[in-house]
């Protein structure tokens, strides 16, 4: 805070008054009245800035962070080239907002796919990431569609979420969550309004819209595209969707000289530090991103409490073209053809006995289970094929609800050569009903492979070609 005596010689009696009222007696009330008379009369530019510093704090100790915030935004906006502006803000440890105009034109191109590998804190493989670009139109103007497909490992089990979301001229206008194409939260933003829905809990909140903002999930782009330099930083108002307001999010330059491999070469990167702060200032998560100094400035690398990523993969052109997975079994190797639009992933097991590898279609309505698993207790010479599925829907009774097998699905086939047999399912999850078309397909003894396939009830039928399709390669 500036006290009378560091600018005496231009202080006027409002501006000594309001001094004495913050610093002296405390009263915030008092001294922002009279800080707000003086920005809105006085000629003087100087005084007028750091009228808006010290009624910025004020608002900070009054717990007004999104009118704090304003006022520094206006600083840097327009009274950046005043003296000790700059250096007051960063001695309060604020960095200056963002504004649309710094960043840097788009390094991504249409169909622009990156793969995400997540590690733990055991640095095992627990997650992936894929982040598709689409170049659309929203009301006759150009717009950027993200796709978001996050796959986690929870306890041996994958689950997958789906998020897309929509920005045009740097602003973000829809966000949307959801799994096998059921919808769970929204966030749309139109006429200066934000409003937050999640359908599946009946939650529906609206806030008010603040310029110059940005979607949480897309901080990992937008570095992408700031002007990095040596000791840069920068801050963003950021909208989270799962907090119904706002949070900071601070960038710092913190290594402009690093290096690290990516796809077999040595690659200079910038470090950059980024922390996300509440309203209060409280920290909510830090962590480091590597970002690369060629001109697609790739996110490399990241690093949290909580874990780290890797870009495992960044293709500049592949969002609907088909993609391929490898396959690497004890008893086979596979080399899937993917339909356009799916992802596999692996899951790397702790012995050789068992393994699994998941497929996912970008737009989450539909996912694949491939595994394979040395069977002792089956007798090749006696058991059916029977018993194996009579296995499977045993546990799926124990685990999942309403689980109900179709009794009329039940085929025996032939795949790649070998004895299969096949049946689908019906279960309900998060309240919503599902399908689950599964095989059970004799391997080399003593090994079985399962293929399943899930999707919900409304895209079943939609997303047979692709199933097919991938049964086929297996085939292959």
């Amino acid at each position: 805070m500036l006290s009378s005596a560091s600018y005496a010689h231009n202080f006027d009696k409002e501006w000594n008054e309001a001094v004495y009222q913050q610093q002296t007696l405390g009263d915030l009330d008092a001294a922002l009245a009279i800080y707000n008379k003086i920005i809105e009369n006085a000629e003087d530019r100087k005084l007028v800035a750091f009228s808006m510093l010290n009624a910025a704090q004020c608002h900070v100790q009054l717990g007004d962070e999104l009118i704090a915030n304003a006022l520094y935004e206006t600083l840097k906006k327009d009274y950046s080239d005043i003296d000790g502006v700059q250096a007051y803000l960063s001695q309060q440890g604020r960095s200056p907002y963002l504004s649309p105009d710094e960043l840097l034109p788009v390094p991504w191109q249409d169909g622009e796919v990156l793969q995400f590998t997540n590690y733990n804190l055991e640095e095992r493989p627990f997650g992936y990431a894929v982040r598709t670009k689409t170049l659309t139109e929203v009301e006759g103007e150009r717009a950027w569609q993200t796709d978001i497909l996050f796959v986690s490992d929870q306890s041996n089990q994958f689950s997958h979420q789906e998020v897309e979301s929509l920005e045009k001229s740097s602003a973000p206008i829809r966000y949307e969550n959801s799994s096998y194409g059921i919808v769970y939260a929204t966030i749309d933003i139109d006429k200066g309004k934000v409003t937050f829905e999640n359908p599946h809990r009946g939650q529906k909140f609206d806030f008010e819209y603040e310029d110059n903002s940005y979607m949480g999930l897309e901080i990992d782009e937008i570095v992408r595209r700031l002007p990095l330099s040596e000791h840069y930083e920068t801050r963003i108002k950021a909208i989270y969707p799962g907090n119904i307001g706002y949070f900071d999010v601070e960038i710092k330059v913190t290594d402009g000289n690093a290096e690290l491999e990516f796809d077999g070469k040595s690659v200079e990167a910038w470090v950059l530090q980024v922390t996300s702060l509440s309203h209060k200032g409280d920290v909510l998560w830090q962590q480091q991103v590597w970002v690369g100094k060629d001109e697609r400035r790739l996110p490399l690398k990241g690093e949290g409490k909580m874990g780290s990523f890797v870009l495992s993969s960044a293709d500049s052109n592949a969002a609907k073209q088909t993609s391929h997975f490898k396959v690497g079994y004890t008893s086979r190797n596979l080399n899937f053809e993917l339909p356009p639009g799916w992802f596999g992933f692996t899951v790397y097991g702790r012995n050789d006995e068992s393994q699994r590898a998941f497929f996912y279609s970008q737009d989450g309505r539909s996912s694949a289970v491939l595994g394979w698993k040395k069977d002792y207790e089956f007798d090749w010479s006696k058991d059916p094929l029977s018993k194996k599925t009579d296995e499977s829907i045993k546990w799926a009774e124990g685990f999942v609800s309403n689980h109900e097998v179709k009794k009329d699905s039940f085929q025996l086939l032939s795949v790649a050569g070998s004895e299969a047999i096949r049946y689908q399912a019906s279960f309900t999850g998060g309240g919503h009903d599902f399908i689950e078309d599964r095989l059970w397909i004799k391997g080399d003894k003593p090994i079985f492979y399962s293929l399943v396939f899930n999707s919900s009830v409304a895209a079943f039928e939609s997303e047979r070609d692709d199933h097919q399709a991938i049964l086929e390669n297996f085939s292959k």
